[in-house]
């Protein structure tokens, strides 16, 4: 199928053009913290569908905002990634997504969370805390179910990736859901250590405490 065009003279129409289609900037936004091979993208976006995830990696790699590279044995599989006219992209993305936290709702219940939201949330809160929040400097993985993902604070600056941190001082497990309920609430650490929905892995309980302090809280 011949992809669609406003047919219009205009850079937002352009960009439109490549990007407007339905689930094309959550694809963008899954990638915005490291490769993701296709079942990553595929279990991070239920109800797109294993054709049109397909269709949509094939419009934006035709776009030069992704990029297909094969990994190396022993992993020898496939992963995506932004390319530099994706990366370009992120500002825009973030914007949006500021934007849309008037629309978010306080209550989760039937709506589905996934890692790169919750990330997505964590740079908010953090750059909503302010400069003095930034001050420590902390490294932490979090283990959400089959999802991994890490946070460092270096130089006053919050750094999000998927992935493991084998070199993190804190490591702890625990539901999205519960995660994004500890972002600025360091008193919530230790009940959610005491009823068992968080497990601390690596570190001390007063470095998580600490670690949470440098985000803002998220609207509960």
């Amino acid at each position: 199928m011949e992809r669609r065009s406003y047919g219009q003279y205009c850079p937002l129409a352009l960009a439109l053009d490549t990007i407007g289609e339905r689930w094309t900037l959550l694809v963008v936004r899954e990638l915005m913290f490291g490769p993701r091979r296709f079942t990553d993208l595929l279990r991070s976006l239920p109800g797109i569908g294993t054709n049109l995830l397909s269709k949509r990696l094939h419009d934006l790699e035709e776009g030069g905002i992704v990029a297909k590279r094969e990994l190396p044995p022993p992993a020898a599989s496939a992963v995506y990634e932004l390319d530099a006219r994706g990366l370009a992209l992120l500002p825009a993305v973030q914007a949006l997504a500021e934007w849309g936290m008037a629309s978010l709702p306080r209550d989760l219940e039937g709506r589905y969370l996934g890692v790169a939201p919750t990330m997505g949330y964590m740079k908010m809160a953090f750059l909503a805390q302010g400069d003095s929040a930034a001050a420590k400097r902390l490294t932490c993985e979090l283990r959400a179910g089959a999802e991994v993902f890490h946070a460092k604070v270096v130089d006053h600056r919050l750094q999000l990736a998927v992935g493991e941190l084998p070199d993190a001082r804190i490591v702890c497990e625990a539901d999205l859901r519960s995660i994004l309920g500890m972002l600025g609430r360091p008193a919530t650490v230790t009940a959610a250590l005491r009823d068992g929905s968080l497990s601390l892995r690596r570190g001390e309980k007063e470095e998580l405490r600490n670690f949470v302090k440098l985000f803002a809280p998220f609207p509960a």
